[in-house]
């Protein structure tokens, strides 16, 4: 695509800020824009006398860019959801502007140039409230093609990612059809309505860790050795990604030591991002590092790895794993408080055939998966051709 022209955002932005004296609107209902805790939301609806000297007048169609840290860079499009006069937090920074159309500079403002340029240049002292400038923002280049050529770019990345957001809601709808099913065959495991046995963890599991592996005895290749990172790219995208490795004579004389996971075994993350699982595969062949990931190690065959690693996932059994204890800062889970996670423990054959529901049901997430990685690629190289130097 041809180099377009690019412009200074102050020197679009027509916008001019407006304070609300709130004697000049007694009793009035406003349509408020503020700062919201999260990306989504709708805006809230206050009474007059309550804008004070902070909020400004805006107008349908107006960009809103939040200029707090660390909540910068949120974007926002004013809209009318109500009949009531629109006004903003002044922790908005508003654009308005007839030379690019409001589609379009959501894109543009929400690309990696403008985000990562935001976030750079913020001003605060300590751990104060750091703030983006607006008149340094307004010294921001954003690229500004023809209007026909902006509502061409605005429309083909809305189409993107309403597929984007279609792919998501099917994976969601699964995973909500996987909860149902759990739920029905085993009820809730924060009641146990049907009264299933509840054990510790190690009564099904011998829970421990690798043997230590030191830098020194690291090998430019041989077989892979997972870092906690490694195990976590695994675990969330499949990606076998590894650039430490041991050498296959250690790795043998861990094997003949009964040192290496099994086919069934789980691991289990626990500094940083706790409580992630991954069931060994038959196929598997690689080290871990020890104190960063466990290693819950089948007491029996009939154990049903993937009805544990479910457990893992929901709030109930997550609570005992995140609530840290007290005069701790450091979240870590020890194989000792690993070791005592209550587990509801019902019939291998239902913890069998939940097994196998999940299996068809990932079936069925596979080929949404995968179009929903390829939409993302394409979504991002067009985010990349559109606003990337």
């Amino acid at each position: 695509m041809s180099k377009r022209n690019k412009v200074l955002l102050g020197d679009i932005n027509e916008f001019k800020s407006e304070t609300l004296d709130p004697t000049k609107f007694p009793a009035q209902t406003f349509e408020l824009y503020s700062v919201p805790t999260f990306e989504h939301g709708t805006p809230e609806i206050v009474l007059g006398r309550e804008i004070g000297s902070t909020k400004q007048r805006v107008q349908k169609g107006d960009i809103l860019l939040c200029k707090i840290n660390p909540r910068i860079n949120r974007v926002w499009a004013v809209e009318q959801h109500t009949k009531y006069t629109l006004i903003a937090s002044s922790e908005w920074i508003v654009i308005r502007s007839h030379k690019a159309t409001t589609g379009y500079l959501l894109w543009c403002l929400r690309a990696k140039p403008f985000r990562e340029r935001m976030i750079l240049n913020v001003t605060g002292i300590g751990g104060s409230l750091t703030r983006a400038q607006p008149k340094t923002v307004a010294q921001y280049e954003i690229p500004l093609p023809s209007i026909t050529e902006q509502q061409s770019i605005a429309a083909t990345l809305d189409a993107v990612s309403e597929v984007l957001r279609l792919r998501k809601a099917q994976l969601d709808e699964l995973d909500n059809l996987v909860k149902s099913q759990f739920v029905e065959m085993f009820g809730d495991p924060n009641d146990n309505p049907m009264g299933w046995s509840v054990v510790t963890l190690d009564t099904l599991f011998n829970v421990g860790s690798s043997k230590r592996v030191y830098q020194k005895e690291q090998t430019e290749f041989g077989i892979p050795f997972l870092r906690i990172s490694d195990l976590v790219q695994r675990i969330n995208t499949g990606a076998e990604t590894c650039d430490s490795f041991i050498s296959e004579n250690q790795f043998n004389d861990f094997r003949s030591k009964h040192l290496v996971p099994e086919t069934g075994d789980i691991l289990v993350t626990t500094r940083g991002t706790l409580g992630l699982c991954y069931i060994i595969q038959e196929k598997d062949q690689f080290y871990f590092q020890d104190g960063m990931i466990s290693w819950l190690h089948r007491k029996s065959s009939e154990i049903n790895s993937g009805y544990i690693t479910y457990l893992f996932q929901l709030p109930g059994f997550r609570k005992q794993i995140e609530d840290v204890p007290t005069g701790s800062t450091v979240n870590y889970l020890s194989l000792d408080r690993l070791s005592k996670l209550k587990v509801m423990n019902p019939p291998s054959d239902l913890q069998s055939k939940f097994k196998s529901f999940i299996e068809s049901t990932d079936k069925a997430r596979l080929p949404i998966q995968q179009s929903l990685d390829e939409t993302q690629r394409l979504f991002d190289s067009l985010m990349a051709e559109y606003f990337e130097d």
